[in-house]
């Protein structure tokens, strides 16, 4: 019976993830999640008890995928320069118009002013620095990158990727994935090793 119950949980989620790509965080109401579920409004709120539940059941959520997406391609074999950039790349392979991720931002002033969504952000954004940090020493340690300080290097990574997104709103130039791709090799670049330089 927990098991069905955890099963259910994640696709009410998947499910409130599709209506917020599509309608951004302002947009977002429990009726249009029950709507996208088929369930009535009624059993979501008794799950989440409100839209500021369900929300925060999503960031979460997206704060335990991004430490398994770490822990994934810590574990994988290949090159450790390649699952860093691939990672950050996929990182925001959810998003497909710039209206999305713009929608997203306009809600950022609001998690921020509450403690639980900015506890959940100061999170997501150490643990995007501690993972790039062990997937840097790890390119480090197969002579992929040289560098000296690599919680600076992390830092800058982490820095770039948000950078990236919003110039592409701004530009809304190709696909996000690119954008992001393109910026956080650029950065890595000065740091390759002869050998992992592109010719």
């Amino acid at each position: 019976m927990p098991r069905k119950k955890i099963v259910q949980d994640d696709e009410l989620l998947l499910a409130a993830r599709r209506v917020l790509a599509r309608v951004g965080p302002a947009g977002v109401t429990v009726e249009k999640v029950a709507q996208e579920t088929g369930l009535a409004k009624a059993t979501l709120l008794q799950r989440f008890g409100s839209k500021r539940g369900l929300m925060l059941a999503l960031a979460e959520q997206g704060t335990a995928m991004l430490r398994q997406r770490f822990a994934e391609a810590l574990k994988q074999e290949g090159s450790p320069l390649a699952r860093l950039i691939d990672l950050f790349s996929a990182r925001s392979g959810i998003i497909g118009k710039p209206e999305q991720l713009a929608g997203q931002l306009m809600f950022l002033p609001t998690a921020l002013g509450d403690k639980d969504f900015r506890k959940l952000a100061v999170e997501q954004a150490r643990l995007s620095i501690a993972g790039a940090e062990e997937l840097i020493a790890a390119a480090v340690a197969a002579k992929e990158l040289l560098c000296e300080d690599i919680h600076e290097l992390a830092q800058l990574i982490h820095v770039t990727y948000n950078g990236a997104l919003l110039t592409w709103v701004v530009l809304q130039k190709g696909k996000v994935q690119d954008s992001t791709r393109a910026s956080v090799e650029a950065v890595l670049r000065p740091y390759r090793a002869r050998r992992g330089r592109h010719a």
